[in-house]
C-alpha cells in the first residue's frame, strides 16, 4: 500500500476571506463570528453576543500549524477563508492553521 500525501488547501482567485473572532464555550463546538477585529477591540463577552457567529464541530478540521486545537474560553482573532459556494475552507490565527478537507 502506498501513501498519497494530500495537500493542504490553498485561497484561490475565487475565494473569500473575512477577519473573524473564533473562541469556544464547549469542547466540541467552534464559534467563528465574521468581525473586523482589525478597526475595533473585542472582548470574550462581547465576542459571545455577536450576531453573525457561525458554528463548527472542531474534530471536523484538520490542523496544518499549530496545536490540535483552540483552547475553551480563549478568544482568537484571525482570518476565515470561504470558497465560492460560501463554505468555510481555512481558519488563521497568529498560531493555527487548519482546514476543512
Amino acid at each position: 500500500m502506498n501513501v498519497v500525501a494530500k495537500k493542504f488547501p490553498t485561497v484561490g482567485l475565487t475565494d473569500v476571506v473575512y477577519p473573524v473572532v473564533i473562541w469556544k464555550d464547549r469542547p466540541e463546538i467552534l464559534h467563528i463570528a465574521i468581525f473586523d477585529h482589525r478597526r475595533k477591540k473585542i472582548g470574550l463577552r462581547e465576542a459571545k453576543e455577536l450576531y453573525t457567529q457561525i458554528l463548527f464541530e472542531t474534530n471536523d478540521f484538520i490542523f496544518e500549524k499549530g496545536e490540535d486545537n483552540f483552547k475553551l474560553d480563549r478568544l482568537y482573532k484571525g482570518v476565515a477563508v470561504f470558497n465560492r459556494h460560501n463554505n468555510l475552507k481555512t481558519l488563521q490565527t497568529a498560531r493555527h492553521v487548519c482546514h476543512i478537507l
